[in-house]
Parts: structure tokens; sequence; C-alpha cells
């Protein structure tokens, strides 16, 4: 069963490291370091106002949140697949090695997400709630003491039947935490770690004499490896995402009466598929969450055209979205005006973007002159995106 793991696991490595390439392209990587930029510079400036001489109330409830927010961040990968339940049944005894060495690599992979963000949350601690180095360390191990026995209540339910009601995760996952939390920040930092200490020698080990949950262990591993091949999917067709349309009767309205066929086709599709209009959405609201932390215009100007050219390029494939249909072939279209109709609606995409990135840019800044300028700049961007650069990739095509 050893064996069995690392061949697993070494094959699912190399299954994400193909897709990360296509994640972290040239283009989101830039996108990504000018994000990272813009709230590191917009988070050291309100550390650095912040007076480690005063008290915050609001400073231990922001603490709490955040902890617990990312305490539900990180999955456990099991490896496990559907014929398993059937191949690997007269091996079942040797599987409990083989759920071990699940188990050991998500205290590992989780452990490190809460210190990443413990690493980021220390210096709002420190100036915030004015805790010392050493109850910040405590801070940390409780958290990741709380992981932990979330991952080990994992792989109980993968014995238990029992345990894998919802209530068992609301307590564990939101009820628990919150209380230790309280106890830590309120009451005292060693009384909380060791209650968390207690917890996770309760849930130390596994259940002895019994028989694999193969359902529950089967249907948790396709739900998260389909969560991250929906999100690879925003970046390259993934052969085990399959698309669907949906109807989307109610937003019928934004469709114009177009006089070309190739203009009402396009919009349709950008309604209709979740993965164009899903990823416009996304972009969009992560633009105007980041804006709204960045009081720099200049900064906001770098990000907006960052995100203008981002949303353009990934949403350029569209214009073949209907080459494989046969009836687009037959019936006599106006080829000449399928570019034109793309680049219209691809204008106006980015233009709705503009607008509401300019209005995230006057709640930052509150000034009406340097919002319209950022308005200005990020249209005239969208236009020379379009029918230059747009123009050029749709010629080639």
């Amino acid at each position: 069963m050893n064996n069995l793991w690392k061949k697993r696991l070494n094959l699912y490595l190399k299954r994400m490291i193909k897709y990360y390439r296509y994640v972290f392209n040239d283009h989101f990587v830039i996108a990504l370091l000018f994000l990272l930029g813009g709230i590191s510079y917009t988070y050291s400036n309100f550390i650095k106002s912040l007076n480690v001489d005063l008290s915050y109330p609001w400073a231990k409830p922001v603490v709490i949140i955040v902890l617990l927010v990312m305490l539900q961040f990180g999955k456990v990968g099991t490896l496990i697949d559907e014929p398993d339940k059937v191949f690997l049944l007269p091996q079942e005894k040797g599987m409990r090695e083989y759920l071990m060495k699940a188990q050991k690599r998500a205290w590992v992979s989780n452990s490190v997400i809460q210190i990443v963000v413990w690493i980021v949350l220390l210096p709002f601690i420190y100036y915030g709630i004015h805790l010392n180095l050493v109850e910040s360390i405590i801070l940390l191990l409780g958290q990741v003491a709380l992981k932990v026995a979330q991952v080990n209540l994992f792989f109980i339910r993968a014995f238990e039947a029992k345990y894998q009601a919802g209530k068992y995760s609301l307590i564990l996952n939101y009820v628990v935490p919150l209380i230790i939390y309280m106890l830590g920040l309120y009451a005292s930092i060693y009384f909380a770690l060791g209650i968390t200490v207690g917890l996770i020698l309760y849930l130390k080990s596994l259940p002895k004499n019994k028989i694999i949950q193969w359902n529950y262990l089967i249907d948790v591993e396709k739900l998260r490896l389909m969560r991250k091949y929906s999100f690879f999917n925003l970046f390259t067709d993934v052969p085990q995402v399959k698309k669907k349309a949906k109807r989307r009767k109610y937003l019928d309205w934004l469709i114009p009466k177009f006089k070309n066929v190739y203009g009402y086709l396009f919009i349709r599709a950008i309604i209709r598929n979740g993965e164009y209009s899903g990823l416009y959405i996304r972009l969009t609201v992560i633009e105007f969450i980041v804006l709204l932390f960045i009081p720099k215009f200049w900064l906001s100007l770098v990000i907006g055209m960052l995100f203008i050219y981002l949303i353009g390029f990934q949403m350029l494939p569209l214009y073949k979205y209907f080459d494989d249909n046969v009836f687009v072939h037959l019936y006599p279209l106006e080829t000449n005006s399928k570019g034109k109709e793309f680049k219209s609606i691809l204008l106006a995409l980015l233009i709705i973007n503009a607008l509401i990135s300019a209005i995230a840019v006057y709640i930052a800044i509150q000034n009406i002159l340097l919002s319209g300028a950022f308005l200005a700049l990020v249209l005239v961007e969208s236009i020379l995106f379009v029918y230059g650069y747009a123009n050029l990739r749709l010629e080639k095509s």
C-alpha cells in the first residue's frame, strides 16, 4: 500500500504541475504580482497607522474572523477512485496504512497554509491586539492544532458513518474554534492551547475493527478534484470538466435586437456558458474589491489596466466558439461581420468593467478628477486592445 500511495501521489503531482503551468502563465503572473504588491502596500500602510500603545476593541474580533475563515482552507486528498471499492476491497486491512500516508501529507500541507496566514497576520497581532512573540507563537500552535483535529476527524469519518453528519462539521469547523479563539484572546492563550491539544488527543487515532466507508471517501475526493479542475478550466480545457449550457431565460432582457446573427450568438454564448460569464464576473469582482483598498491613483491605474488586458485576453477564445457548429457554415452568413460583431461585444464588456472599476477607484481615493482620469485611460486602453491587439489576433486566427 505504501507503493500504491507513492505511485498515485506522483501521478497526481505531475497532473497538477501540468495544469499549473497554464494557470501561472506570463499574463496571470504579472497581474498577480501587481495585485499582491497593491494589497501588501495597503496592508503596510494600515499597520503603520496603528499605535502599539492604543487599544482597539475591534481588533480581536477581526483576528478571530480571519483565523476562523482561513481554518476552512485546505482539503484532504486521499486519491481514492471509484474502482477502488471493488479492486482494493480484498486489501481493506492494508488500506489503513494507505490512509495514514494521506493523513500525514494532509497534516503537513494544511499546516503550511495556516503558518503562511499567521506570518501575514503577525504584524496586526502585535500592533492590533498586543500579543508578544511567545503568545503569538502559541496562537499559531493552536491554529495548527485545530487544523490537525479537522484532518483527524475526516479520517475518522472514513470508518465511522455516524460522524459524517453535517452537525459534526459545524461543531468542529466553526463552533469549537470560535470558543477557543474567544478563550485565547479574551481569557488565557495557554488555556485555549490546552483545550486544543486535548481535542487532538481525543481525535488522535483511526477507529479499529471498522470497515472503510468507500462511498464517502470516493464522493469527497471527486468533489475536491472537481473544484480544482473547475479552476483550471478557467485557463485551459480540462477533459474532466464537462461544459454545460444553461438557458438563463431571466437574462434575455440583456440581449438586444441584433441585425447580425453573430452578434446574437456571441451574447447568447456569454450568458449561457458559465465559463465566459463566470470568468468575467469573477475577475470584475476581484478587481473591484482590490481597488477599494488602494488609495494611490497610479497603483490603481496599473491594476485597472492589467485587468482590462487580462479580461480581454481571456475572452478572445469566444471568437471561435461556434466554429465547430455545422449550422454556422450551412446558413448563409456574412463572414466579414463576425469579427466586427465580436469586437463590438468585447469592447462593451471592457467598457462595463472600466465603469465598475472607476466607481471603486472613486470610493478609495475620493477624488472625482482622478477617478475621471482613471476611467478615461482605461477606456483608451480598451479601445486600443480591441482594435489593436485583438484585431491582430483575430486576423491571424
